[in-house]
Formats: C-alpha cells, sequence, structure tokens
C-alpha cells in the first residue's frame, strides 16, 4: 500500500477509508479475479480492525464462516468477510469507511441502552 498509495493503513477507523482508496486504484471498480484470497485477507484486517476497537470475539459457524460477536460488551454481530466481499464486488456503495461507522453507532447506541 505504501508503494502504490504513499499510506499505510492503520487498524483505525482511517485505515477502512484507506483501503476504501486502495480497493478503487487497485480494480478501479473492477471485481478481482482472485475474489476468495483478496476477501480472505482484506476481510481479516476489517474485522481485526473492528475487534481491537470494540473488543469482542471472533466464532465461526458453517453457515456465516468466521465473524465477531459481542463487540463493546453487548450483543453487538458483524460479518467482516460478508462485508469486505459487498465492497469488491458491488463498489463505493458498500464502503468499508461507513461500515465502521455504522459498526461504532450500533454499539454506542446497544451500551447507552443498558
Amino acid at each position: 500500500v505504501r508503494e502504490v498509495m504513499g499510506e499505510v493503513i492503520g487498524y483505525d477507523a482511517y485505515g477502512f477509508g484507506t483501503t476504501d482508496k486502495l480497493i478503487d486504484v487497485a480494480w478501479g471498480g473492477r471485481t478481482p479475479e482472485m475474489l476468495d484470497p483478496v476477501v480472505a485477507s482484506m476481510g481479516s484486517y476489517v474485522g481485526e480492525t473492528l475487534r481491537r476497537a470494540f473488543g469482542g470475539r471472533w466464532v465461526f459457524s458453517d453457515e456465516h464462516g468466521p465473524y465477531l460477536t459481542g463487540l463493546g460488551g453487548t450483543e453487538s454481530t458483524v460479518f467482516p468477510f460478508v462485508k469486505t466481499r459487498q465492497r469488491l464486488e458491488l463498489g463505493r456503495r458498500h464502503a468499508l469507511a461507513g461500515y465502521y461507522e455504522s459498526v461504532l453507532t450500533t454499539v454506542s447506541a446497544r451500551r447507552d441502552s443498558r
């Protein structure tokens, strides 16, 4: 990423915006030819960033694959690999930066309602 865009992707909200830019630069709105490996690596990053920001734990199910649950000490569950696939296949309307903000809003609301 540093070589292509001159930026470093961190485990934070800003990193999600940088990842959106990287997707746009690397694939220009096209779906990557080798989609599954890209989803695996970027989805891992998305999930781990959310876990570091909000807590929670990785779990696995046959139906959903790996996902996060218990974010922020609440019942919040997120599916970072599904979201990453949507971003890569369906484009900017599924931006990762917006996803981070959505998770933040949901976790905050659930904490406040306790």
